[in-house]
């Protein structure tokens, strides 16, 4: 739908689309009779930590959807709740954490379907008197970077390493890809320039 101050025609497709959201939602938080996890069709919620990896796009949605809503940036608040709940799609189970944070974030776009989602969650108070999610920063944080590997300055792959990826490794990873071999078998490696979290250059002759 765009800014809350841009001017913008009306369209059915934009209603279409979020309907289209709120039963993807509805299936990841609630499910359907063939994938709750029970036999009598409750969901089956688990309270062990979710995977790093959910737990990365959960706090930063908490961060990114409470500084949209202080902006009213409404559109970029769902934009990102769209990123949370394909990322949820995506679980091998449903893990009660990122479940209550989604539905918490949801809250203020769609109110009747998330206090549905919050009674099957298992609670009985009315999530209107329930605190806003608190984002733990720490875990917001990227944990990789993409660097490029490059033969004679010129692009040949890129891949996504850790952060912290020293240069050896960086330099060893470079010369084992593919892409690079094409252009680097046969030739005189004359020099490897590696810039950790950026890039790896390999001169050759």
């Amino acid at each position: 739908m765009g800014p809350l101050d841009a001017t913008k025609p009306w369209q059915t497709k934009g209603i279409e689309g979020m309907n289209r959201f709120l039963g993807r939602a509805w299936r990841s938080v609630v499910g359907d009779d063939a994938s709750t996890g029970s036999a009598t069709g409750a969901p089956v919620y688990a309270d062990e930590a979710a995977p790093e990896e959910i737990q990365k796009i959960m706090h930063q949605s908490i961060i990114k959807v409470s500084s949209d809503i202080e902006n009213m940036s409404f559109n970029t608040a769902i934009s990102q709740l769209m990123i949370f709940n394909n990322e949820m799609i995506k679980m091998d189970k449903r893990y009660r954490e990122p479940c209550e944070t989604f539905v918490k974030l949801l809250q203020p776009f769609a109110p009747h379907i998330a206090e549905e989602m919050w009674s099957i969650l298992g609670h009985n108070e009315s999530l209107t008197n329930v605190a806003w999610p608190e984002a733990d920063a720490s875990k917001a944080v990227e944990n990789t970077v993409e660097v490029v590997f490059q033969v004679n300055g010129k692009l040949r792959a890129k891949a996504n390493v850790a952060k912290d990826m020293d240069k050896a490794a960086l330099e060893a990873l470079a010369m084992a890809n593919d892409r690079v071999k094409e252009f680097t078998n046969g030739k005189t490696v004359v020099k490897v320039i590696a810039v950790p979290g950026k890039l790896v250059n390999i001169v050759v002759k």
